[in-house]
């Protein structure tokens, strides 16, 4: 849940880490903290499309930001009772639900996406041209993954590893989705062109992975655990590795949605609780070609309220 923010000022962040001799990029973030919808108690940014559009939700209903001018989401059947959205491509198809119902709003002709047999379904990220969907659903107390290719009407299925829960978080134009176990810390790379699923806990000093997002050139982010144990972002590519985003000592910041465009939603959470939304750009990407180490600026000049920290599971 997320309480009122009082700043929307911006800061610029420099990611520090010690990157091996591989194409991995050391990169500068300008960071701007996202304020709380007026009037609400919570507000939940879930994506960002590769034109700055942004798609979140409030205690009182969900909401469109199309680059500051924001505006509530009215649903285009009457008798829907959605009020959640999770995802929007590039042409503004959006994804979203209530908890129960998933659905597609394809420039106001919803579309219901029910699993057949599911006793719910979710659908969490939508590819930025639109063809793909990822997402969730329940089947008694078991918790499976899909992702559903909307040009053929094609459905995979992700079960979990040894029985366990799994969430489709993302997928990109490629058809190559990403996900999280439900029951222990890992993530999965479905590669729906190559047929494969690809299991990982732990990458370059990194444990407890769990990626939530992918774009077109298959970069991930999400949040893992550091060689000093600390909750920390982390952002990279299967292929060349991966490593720290906007790396501090007094909390951790992680990435919900990553664009094509250099952008991305997420949150700062503080270790002693509290935390805020932000919308974050890429200012630069150097090539590393040997270890260095780039020291990272805190954020204590953001200036933000406390708030109760969510559960980062996601």
């Amino acid at each position: 849940m997320k309480s009122l923010l009082a700043v929307t000022v911006s800061v610029t962040v420099s990611v520090a880490t010690l990157c091996a001799a591989t194409s991995v990029h050391a990169a500068s973030w300008s960071l701007t903290p996202y304020p709380d919808v007026p009037g609400s108690y919570f507000t939940e940014l879930w994506s960002i499309n590769n034109r700055g559009v942004v798609v979140g939700t409030t205690n009182s209903g969900a909401f469109i930001d199309d680059h500051g001018h924001r505006s509530s989401y009215a649903f285009p059947d009457p008798s829907a009772l959605g009020n959640h959205l999770s995802g929007i491509s590039d042409g503004g198809v959006l994804v979203g639900g209530d908890g129960h119902t998933a659905f597609v709003d394809d420039h106001g002709t919803l579309t219901q996406i029910a699993v057949p047999g599911a006793t719910q379904t979710f659908v969490r990220g939508i590819s930025a041209n639109g063809r793909y969907l990822a997402g969730t659903w329940l089947q008694g107390t078991s918790i499976h993954g899909y992702v559903l290719d909307r040009t053929t009407s094609q459905m995979t299925f992700v079960a979990g590893r040894q029985g366990g829960a799994v969430a489709m978080t993302d997928v990109n134009d490629n058809g190559v989705a990403v996900g999280v176990a439900g029951n222990d810390d890992a993530s999965v790379v479905v590669d729906l062109q190559a047929g494969t699923t690809t299991w990982f806990d732990a990458a370059d000093g990194f444990s407890q992975l769990r990626l939530l997002t992918i774009n077109d050139a298959g970069e991930l982010a999400g949040r893992g655990v550091d060689a000093s144990h600390q909750l920390t972002g982390v952002i990279g590519n299967l292929a060349d590795g991966f490593m720290p985003f906007l790396p501090q000592t007094d909390g951790y910041a992680f990435v919900d949605s990553l664009s094509d465009a250099g952008q991305a939603t997420g949150e700062v959470q503080f270790y002693n609780g509290g935390g805020f939304n932000f919308v974050a750009t890429r200012v630069t990407a150097v090539p590393e070609p040997a270890p260095v180490l780039l020291f990272a600026t805190g954020l204590l000049a953001a200036g933000v309220l406390a708030r109760p920290r969510r559960d980062a599971a996601r």
